[in-house]
């Protein structure tokens, strides 16, 4: 009964972060202010816009993503084939760093901090999952 809660509780973390980085708050980049301005144009961005790529050449948003939205497939299968799940654990910590590595190198919004706070606890629940007899 413990593992089918931990089990749900780790299936919404994971939808909740997901759906964080659908929405176009998730990365804020900001553009060279134009000729006789000031201050840059700062646009926020969802961490699977490919413009994030052309523009900055990171590749840590949409790989967080894309890895993100893979783990919860991963693991929704896992706990239909009620499998331990040391797959879907090692790929969240692997998100989890991309997710540190997109704040580090690129600039903190409130989405990101939450983000990389539901990654770390979904590996943490993961964990724990794995070890309930």
């Amino acid at each position: 009964m413990k593992k089918r809660i931990f089990e749900l509780l780790i299936i919404i973390v994971n939808l909740t972060a997901v759906i964080l980085m659908i929405l176009p708050v998730g990365i804020s980049m900001t553009w060279a202010a134009a000729p006789g301005q000031t201050v840059g144009n700062t646009r926020f961005l969802s961490y699977f816009d490919i413009s994030v790529i052309g523009a900055s050449g990171s590749i840590y948003p949409i790989t967080t993503g894309v890895f993100s939205g893979l783990i919860t497939l991963i693991f929704i299968f896992v706990c239909i084939l009620n499998k331990k799940g040391e797959t879907s654990f090692y790929l969240t910590v692997f998100v989890f760093f991309t997710s540190v590595f997109s704040i580090i190198f690129g600039k903190i919004t409130f989405v990101s901090v939450i983000v990389s706070v539901l990654l770390i606890s979904s590996a943490i629940f993961q964990y724990i999952r794995a070890n309930i007899s």
